[in-house]
């Protein structure tokens, strides 16, 4: 995505990109459970493109029931394109993680639909078959809860080979080397547990996993809040060439707003 294509929702409902040229007409910005504008959304396409990428049309997630009711998305639309980067920014509470977790299948909607390519997709990813569950991977915000501390590196980097790939065993085994290498990780850390690796170690694996199927649509939640400045410059710079050399969609939940996303 070039820089004049990644756009910043404003209050007036008008784009404005990095560059000096004036703001025009865009969609309005989707809004949260109380009304405000996610600030910014930039993968907001018009419909016709969609065939083109992953998109949701009219999100809407409610939690809770009755006058305890939320609703965390409101008619949300968004569309990511293949070989593009985006930033979705806003305050915590704003919608930011749901909204992955609609687009990969983790959260159910009250209304709304994705689709992949233009086919409509079942909102629960257990229906949505081996394929699609491997051309969309999401890289969760909490590098230290998402790792079994029961299984070293290599077993949590081996399952996704083993449901979504047919390597032999000895071809995964050299498979687990080339992500960890991919994440500046060494070879040795297979043989690591999750609680012998630091915050951004665990980070990488994280990201070496949603690697291994080799995704279409890689989706970010907050994955560099935890790290600092140098461990997130180079998991950024790496994400940001998967992008640029493979194709992959990258879209980075962040509150971050100085966190560079398009090169």
């Amino acid at each position: 995505m070039t820089p004049e294509q990644s756009l910043r929702h404003l209050p007036n409902g008008h784009c404005r990109s990095p560059s000096s040229r004036p703001a025009e007409p865009c969609p309005a910005a989707p809004r949260d459970g109380q009304g405000k504008a996610l600030d910014p959304i930039a993968a907001t396409r018009p419909t016709a493109q969609a065939k083109r990428g992953l998109a949701a049309r009219g999100i809407t997630v409610a939690f809770g029931s009755g006058k305890h009711q939320t609703r965390a998305l409101d008619t949300v639309d968004v569309t990511l394109h293949p070989g593009e980067a985006v930033a979705i920014v806003g305050p915590s509470g704003s919608g930011k993680t749901t909204l992955l977790r609609v687009l990969v299948g983790l959260t159910t909607t009250a209304a709304g639909t994705v689709s992949l390519g233009g086919t409509p997709m079942p909102a629960s990813v257990r229906r949505r078959g081996r394929d699609r569950q491997r051309r969309i991977q999401l890289i969760p915000q909490n590098p230290l809860a998402t790792p079994n501390p029961s299984r070293t590196v290599g077993a949590a980097l081996e399952r996704p080979l083993k449901l979504h790939t047919a390597l032999s065993r000895e071809r995964r085994r050299q498979r687990i080397a080339e992500l960890l290498d991919l994440v500046e990780l060494p070879a040795d850390f297979a043989t690591r547990y999750p609680t012998e690796l630091s915050g951004g170690q665990r980070q990488r694996v994280a990201i070496a996993r949603a690697l291994a199927t080799e995704p279409d649509y890689l989706l970010c939640d907050e994955i560099t809040s935890a790290l600092g400045p140098a461990t997130t410059t180079a998991i950024m710079e790496l994400l940001r060439s998967r992008c640029a050399d493979h194709g992959t969609a990258l879209a980075v939940v962040t509150h971050e707003h100085r966190l560079r996303v398009v090169p």
